[in-house]
């Protein structure tokens, strides 16, 4: 039985070069009411021990330290966090990601404004490895339904992330937990669009989320393969949301309509892209020679789509 008001921040860590300061931010929070869940999930022993050494130097009763014995995989770690949760609400603050102080009492605050949504997330700013502002997100609308939440995040014009949203705790349980894709990639964004068909999502575009941007970055490292099949999964569950969604069935045609355009553009120019990369660097061509193959490859052995 989850604790009314209690927010769970889980720290899901793999590496430990930034954790000390998102530590730091997740105790700096103005609302009171949470617990933090740090979940040792590195991929190495020596690594494993400097996260437990930086976790021991604090003594705040809201921090608990969890430990996995070997690596497993990211949305499986992501999953063992919220079947440790004791809050109403959840929310995962990545390892080397900030918050603001105001983040959580923002996050709340929404919770009791929109109490029949489920899902909540501010704006974002991107910083570099030394907290330096790089740019910023786009604004968003305060209230968004599923499907214009899912269209605008596949034309673009929404840029989130894992550590800038908070959702009921119940909820994503009732989902299932996080969307297991291959290597994690597009993991958050298929979940937030299935608890979106629940009440839609809600925005503040108080800037309260700092992104760093990093080469050290799970996604980056996984194989082109897994990449490509994520998508297609991708693709596949996103048109499951839309056919599932109830809503006035002239409007859900038209939305429904600009959605299958628009995955299917977005997904084939990923897949060629990602093959594009693979191809230059495997044989060092450049991308004149490169695209046309990448195209014709997936063509053949993807559907094009």
């Amino acid at each position: 039985m989850e604790e009314k008001g209690l927010i769970t921040v889980g720290i899901p860590v793999i590496k430990s070069c930034f954790l000390r300061k998102s530590i730091n931010k997740a105790l700096e929070q103005s609302y009171p009411k949470f617990e933090i869940l740090v979940l040792n999930n590195a991929e190495n022993k020596i690594t494993r021990n400097e996260i437990k050494c930086i976790v021991n130097e604090y003594s705040d009763i809201r921090i608990k330290y969890l430990e996995n014995k070997k690596q497993i995989p990211m949305i499986k770690n992501w999953n063992l966090l919220l079947d440790h949760s004791l809050g109403e609400f959840f929310t995962i603050l990545c390892d080397d990601d900030l918050w603001e102080p105001d983040f959580l009492q923002e996050m709340y605050n929404l919770t009791l404004d929109f109490p029949e949504t489920n899902l909540f997330h501010s704006r974002t700013s991107y910083i570099d490895g030394n907290d330096e502002t790089i740019s910023l997100g786009p604004n968003c609308p305060k209230y968004e339904d599923v499907l214009d939440f899912i269209y605008y995040r596949l034309k673009g014009y929404r840029k989130f992330f894992l550590s800038d949203f908070m959702t009921r705790t119940d909820i994503l349980k009732k989902i299932g937990g996080f969307v297991d894709l291959p290597s994690g990639w597009g993991s958050d964004d298929l979940t937030w669009f299935k608890i979106a068909s629940y009440g839609g999502v809600v925005c503040s575009n108080k800037i309260l989320f700092k992104y760093r941007i990093s080469e050290i970055n799970i996604s980056n490292k996984s194989k082109v393969s897994s990449r490509i099949n994520a998508l297609n999964i991708q693709k596949k569950l996103i048109l499951e949301i839309v056919n599932n969604y109830d809503e006035d069935v002239f409007l859900k045609e038209i939305k429904k309509a600009r959605i299958q355009n628009e995955i299917d553009k977005l997904l084939s120019i990923k897949k060629i892209l990602l093959l594009n990369k693979l191809i230059r660097k495997k044989y060092k061509m450049t991308n004149l020679l490169s695209l046309p193959i990448s195209f014709l490859v997936i063509k053949i052995f993807y559907n094009g789509s």
